[in-house]
């Protein structure tokens, strides 16, 4: 209002602020807590907390490293969560695969390219290895310095092109009690226990007890040789996925969660 010409005057509203778009590394690194939250594991934060190490300001690893704090743990424990140096970088889970794979390949145990990731191919080739070699070694222990040291201690060429798959004996079963191992988000590694019992047909019930204190119901089906299942977690529910070995007893394959396993039957 003017008082000296006796008029009212209208200014024009300011313009609301964009909210910014989220980044696609603040969509990843809100991902990746979520799911470290889930798992509420201290191998879980801890694996969020150092992929996130560079961002230590930011406050989902601020939450992460209070939620860490929080389980249960011994001092060795936290004196063990230091930042890694350059030495500790150079053997890292992915160098360690990387030089396995490597070493695999020189010994005929072809694992494709020395790319640090552990696909279906490499684990394939570390299984031919175990199996040629007869190392007690188990498939999970590959990406550790004990596997890489049993590869490269073995000197002459050991693997030869695979064998025939032996045919299976009758109809695919997963009736009985089968024992996994499955590595996850995070390389967060999980094992566990599955008993199954035939429904009807190719359908088969069964329940799922793992090292993380988790149970679960699960709905399976074989479609010959082809596994799929739904598994029934409190509060989450689960798509997996794989394929049974000609002679019935193990299963690898891949679940919605993200997961990789493998599984044998006792």
């Amino acid at each position: 209002y003017d008082e000296l010409l006796g008029q009212f005057y209208f200014a024009s509203a300011p313009a609301p602020l964009a909210s910014p778009a989220r980044t696609e590394a603040e969509t990843s690194i809100r991902s990746d807590f979520e799911l470290a939250r889930s798992l509420n594991t201290p191998a879980a934060y801890d694996a969020f907390i150092d992929r996130y190490k560079d961002r230590q300001d930011d406050f989902t690893v601020q939450m992460a490293i209070q939620l860490r704090n929080q389980l249960p743990t011994d001092d060795a424990t936290r004196a063990a969560r230091k930042p890694e140096t350059d030495t500790q970088d150079a053997t890292s889970e992915r160098e360690i695969i990387r030089q396995t794979q490597a070493a695999l390949n020189v010994i005929g145990c072809q694992a494709g390219v020395a790319d640090g990731i552990a696909g279906r191919r490499t684990r394939a080739a570390f299984a031919q290895f175990i199996q040629e070699s007869g190392n007690k070694l188990t498939p999970d222990a590959l990406g550790t310095t004990k596997a890489l040291e049993a590869v490269r201690a073995q000197s002459e060429t050991l693997c030869s092109a695979p064998a025939p798959a032996p045919k299976p004996s009758g109809a695919y079963s997963l009736a009985g009690t089968w024992h996994f191992t499955a590595t996850c988000a995070l390389l967060v590694k999980v094992s566990g226990t599955v008993r199954y019992r035939h429904v009807a047909g190719n359908r088969y019930q069964g329940t799922l007890t793992d090292s993380l204190g988790q149970k679960a119901n699960i709905d399976a089906y074989m479609n010959g040789p082809d596994y799929a299942a739904t598994e029934y977690f409190p509060g989450i529910t689960n798509k997996a996925w794989g394929r049974m070995s000609a002679d019935g007893t193990s299963i690898t394959g891949g679940a919605s969660n993200t997961c990789t396993f493998y599984s044998k039957k006792s």
